[in-house]
């Protein structure tokens, strides 16, 4: 698979098209991820979602949601379906914020909210 998909990245250079090989172990977001998803659910079940005090943008759904949606399956969600960035960042820009912080090993994101 890794052969396969480095072929593109001529291709991506010519067309001036980002292309970057991510150093995942887990296939995040695809149907590769399904053999687990009982697994997850199981060991998460027992959260207690909550609300909290400030505001939480689903990258999930792109929208504002209450902490008790965080349950088991909206963390099987985060893992399966596709990521809502583009969404979730308009949506905070449009409530107002205009600061964003990336915490995280590698910032990549802070890119794309520009």
């Amino acid at each position: 698979m890794d052969e396969e998909l480095l072929k593109l990245k001529p291709y991506c250079k010519k067309n001036k098209i980002l292309f970057k090989k991510l150093d995942l172990e887990y296939p995040f977001h695809s149907s590769l991820m399904d053999p687990v998803e009982n697994e997850i659910r199981t060991k998460l079940a027992h959260l207690v979602p909550q609300n909290a005090h400030g505001n939480f943008i689903s990258t999930v759904t792109g929208t504002q949601l209450s902490g008790e949606h965080l349950n088991a399956s909206y963390w099987w969600d985060n893992i399966r379906k596709p990521v809502q960035f583009h969404t979730a960042i308009e949506q905070a820009w449009e409530d107002g914020c205009r600061g964003f912080i990336e915490i995280g090993p590698k910032a990549i994101l802070g890119g794309y909210v520009k």
